[in-house]
């Protein structure tokens, strides 16, 4: 199996926010953009300073059966705090504090390991990337279909990015 990175980003934001509904916000961008889902890792940590919490997120879609796209997402929030707000009219108990993510996209090949069993095989899957995909090396470099995979994960990471920085944006003064 070999994971080409395609885009590494990392956000970052201070303020009121819902955790609850940020989580579900991220779980339903995910949905949308038809990824499976598979959580990592869940962490909850109650700290002098606050309420330290992160979780990590694997998200795959198969394009084929040879290849999938990936979006790893890992979510760090700390020195949470709970703070009551009014918004329209009514007080909500929200969460003020840190939260760092980081965003990478990926283009797996051979996900299932069927093309390493010998060296023929291997030979083949080196000739399938690059002739028949278009894989050449960089992701910068590609053509053709592995080219098509490389903007796609680009603008899934993209909106993803964007969705989050819309809602966490919403709740500043």
């Amino acid at each position: 199996m070999a994971a080409d990175l395609v885009v590494k980003k990392k956000v970052s934001y201070s303020g009121v926010f819902d955790m609850k509904d940020f989580y579900e916000l991220l779980n339903s961008i995910f949905c949308e953009l038809d990824y499976d889902i598979t959580e990592k890792d869940h962490k909850l940590k109650h700290q002098p300073d606050g309420i330290l919490y992160g979780f990590i997120w694997e998200g795959e879609k198969s394009v084929d059966d040879y290849s999938l796209l990936k979006i790893w997402l890992k979510v760090h929030a700390s020195g949470l705090k709970k703070v009551e707000i009014e918004d329209g009219g009514k007080k909500r108990e929200m969460y003020e504090g840190n939260i760092l993510m980081v965003f990478q996209g990926s283009i797996v090949t051979d996900y299932g390991g069927k093309w390493e069993a010998n060296p023929y095989l291997v030979f083949l899957k080196g000739f399938f990337d690059k002739y028949l995909y278009g894989k050449q090396g960089s992701p910068a470099l590609a053509k053709g279909v592995y080219k098509d995979w490389v903007a796609k994960i680009s603008r899934d990471v993209k909106e993803v990015i964007n969705e989050a920085k819309s809602f966490l944006q919403m709740y500043k003064s």
